[in-house]
């Protein structure tokens, strides 16, 4: 089955803005609400959900370019919003969270 997804990591990979911003506008809704269920707070669901895509772009050149990127937005195992819904003390932009 053809995954839309797949195709926009070799563009991604590749630094093409556009398929970039496609990326964002598919899965920026589904990713801040996943964070908002973790965090319960609007403000650090928003930061973490930025901050996810600002580190895909940041690591484009280590995309595998045969795998979908729907998958690695959500499954970062450091997330802030993870460790902070066990409990951990989250520091995030100089603030403790």
């Amino acid at each position: 089955a053809f995954d839309p997804y797949i195709a926009l990591a070799r563009k991604i990979k590749a630094s093409r803005r556009e398929a970039f911003q496609k990326l964002y506008e598919s899965c920026w809704k589904d990713l801040f609400l996943c964070a908002y269920q973790l965090t319960a707070c609007e403000e650090l669901a928003k930061d973490f959900t930025q901050e996810a895509f600002v580190k895909l772009w940041e690591n484009r050149d280590k995309i595998n370019p045969t795998q979908s990127l729907k998958p690695y937005l959500f499954r970062c195992p450091d997330h802030p919003a993870k460790n902070k819904r066990l409990g951990f003390t989250v520091a995030f932009k100089g603030t403790a969270g």
